[in-house]
């Protein structure tokens, strides 16, 4: 007795549901893969940019620290006396430092406070770089001598 399977011939290869089944496992396991790989992404980017921004803002308050001082000794020179006591300066008031000639940037981070009399200042320049609790802190006296009171660049 010869049975029949209802087959003219046996089928081979993947039918088109099994194509199916397998795009949609495929779109499923992308689907989680992705957002987990742009994280990774953001995460090092942010590694990489951070430490160069910080590096930045830190180069300009040095720079602004040492236009005070150049600033306060030519002020001294001419009126024997050093300018601007218990004036603070930042990119909201740019000009808080004008009576000495000094303007502070528009995208200036750090806010400046000076305290003088007429032997002595100190400028001290605050901001906090990375939204953390720690404060970037950074000064400079009537000697020229630059200080970082406290680091906010975390290296």
């Amino acid at each position: 007795m010869v049975r029949k399977s209802g087959f003219a011939h046996e089928q081979r290869g993947l039918t088109f549901i099994c194509l199916l089944l397998v795009i949609v496992i495929l779109g499923i396991a992308a689907s989680l893969a992705v957002p987990s790989f742009r994280a990774i992404v953001m995460k090092a980017t942010q590694q990489t940019i951070a430490p160069i921004y910080k590096a930045q803002q830190q180069a300009q308050v040095r720079r602004t620290l040492k236009e005070v001082y150049t600033a306060q000794r030519l002020h001294w020179l001419g009126t024997n006396t050093y300018g601007c006591d218990g004036a603070t300066a930042s990119a909201s008031n740019p000009n808080g430092f004008a009576t000495i000639g000094v303007q502070i940037m528009s995208s200036a981070r750090y806010t400046y406070t000076l305290v003088a009399d007429s032997s002595t200042f100190t400028c001290t320049a605050t901001a906090n770089l990375d939204d953390d609790p720690t404060d970037d802190i950074w000064q400079i006296d009537e000697t020229g001598t630059l200080l970082c009171i406290s680091n906010d660049s975390g290296s």
